[in-house]
């Protein structure tokens, strides 16, 4: 039986555009629906896809285990306001439906928009993808995110919107 991929999964990969040689982050992977359809365009890139549930990350692994044994694909549990990714850089970050990014006051957020610029490489993005389940959230979500990345010194580069399944999506997708 093939599961049915969600329309923001699918806009999200879209949306990223990714490139053969890309290195990418996921915050909140989930199952890792995303990573697969992701690591389809890679050949010499990698993506580290992170998840602060221990199960999400355990049923990931299982369902990437070809991806993750060749190494184009690293699952980690790991919460995005205390990562430490060292030396690692990426040049697209992104998450879908990671609600602290509109949910908390900038300055709460200082210290995860810290990691997040300390390992994004020059010249990368940052892509939030947002489905909200009211449509009447889209453009509050949307002011609300462009708000905090531009107090943290993230020019927005783009704001778009995609009918989705339930609702209205959002994408803010930012540079430093």
């Amino acid at each position: 039986m093939t599961t049915k991929i969600p329309a923001r999964i699918q806009w999200a990969v879209e949306t990223l555009a990714v490139a053969p040689d890309d290195h990418l982050l996921e915050i909140g992977c989930g199952t890792g629906v995303a990573v697969a359809l992701i690591a389809e365009h890679l050949s010499g890139g990698k993506i580290v896809a992170i998840d602060r549930s221990e199960k999400m990350i355990a049923q990931a692994r299982k369902k990437n285990q070809a991806l993750v044994e060749v190494g184009q694909v690293d699952f980690q549990v790991a919460d995005v306001e205390t990562m430490d990714f060292g030396e690692m850089r990426f040049n697209k970050i992104f998450a879908v439906n990671v609600n602290l990014f509109w949910t908390k006051p900038a300055a709460e957020l200082q210290g995860v928009i810290k990691r997040l610029k300390s390992c994004l490489q020059t010249g990368g993005s940052l892509s939030l993808f947002y489905e909200p389940p009211d449509i009447s959230q889209t453009q509050i979500i949307a002011d609300m995110v462009t708000g905090v990345l531009a107090a943290h010194d993230f020019t927005i580069r783009e704001v778009l919107y995609q009918g989705l399944e339930s609702a209205r999506g959002v994408c803010i997708i930012a540079h430093v």
